[in-house]
């Protein structure tokens, strides 16, 4: 999809990935689980647009992480960066609490949840297949590491044809500066950034 979103939009070929959305990624370390001042917004807008897209009819599909202590694809390579917690250690395992998906957008009976091994929502997991089924171009995604799963995800539905859409207002990262750097330079290279007022307003026409 070369168009902008202003010139082509149709809900019955959009999806909404709620992405990472978890109690240990969102809330905090826990238990017990807390929401934290500065992402109090964050999960409000995710609430907001998954009401909307809901009620157009728009593809909603979940994406969680989950790991397994001796999974290989969790393993993580030496870096100069590495990660911390809630992306490595004892957290994130399958049906505990702090893998499960918060309560402000828990999934409908109706909508798929999508697990991954990694921080692309692509790899190892059925998600391309599902889209093709379901004839979408394009993808709405928020994240509470932008530059994790959303850059990681972008990158993936970009090389396979896919128009991605990131929600700036649904997106976190771990300091502002990096919340400038992505949304500015990294994210728009493999995606459009529009905020949710923006894209809502675009796809109720």
């Amino acid at each position: 999809m070369s168009q902008p979103m202003e010139q082509y939009h149709d809900p019955r070929r959009t999806a909404f990935l709620v992405h990472c959305m978890q109690n240990a990624i969102v809330k905090g370390e826990g238990p017990p689980y807390y929401l934290a001042p500065e992402r109090e917004r964050l999960v409000h807008n995710f609430a907001r647009v998954l009401e909307r897209t809901r009620s157009l009819g728009i593809l909603v599909l979940h994406v969680v992480l989950e790991r397994r202590v001796d999974d290989p694809d969790f393993l993580f390579p030496a870096s100069d960066a590495p990660f911390s917690y809630p992306f490595a250690g004892p957290t994130l395992l399958p049906g505990t609490r702090s893998a499960a998906i918060v309560d402000e957008v828990h999934p409908r009976d109706d909508e798929r949840v999508i697990t991954k091994p990694r921080f692309g929502a692509f790899y190892g997991t059925p998600l391309e297949h599902v889209l093709r089924v379901h004839g979408i171009d394009t993808l709405l995604i928020g994240d509470m590491y932008a530059d994790l799963g959303v850059e990681m995800t972008a990158r993936e539905a970009w090389d396979r044809g896919f128009r991605v859409v990131v929600l700036s207002d649904c997106c976190g990262t771990l300091s502002p500066a990096a919340w400038e750097r992505v949304m500015a330079e990294l994210l728009p290279r493999f995606a459009q950034v529009r905020t949710s007022d923006q894209v809502l307003s675009l796809l109720a026409r």
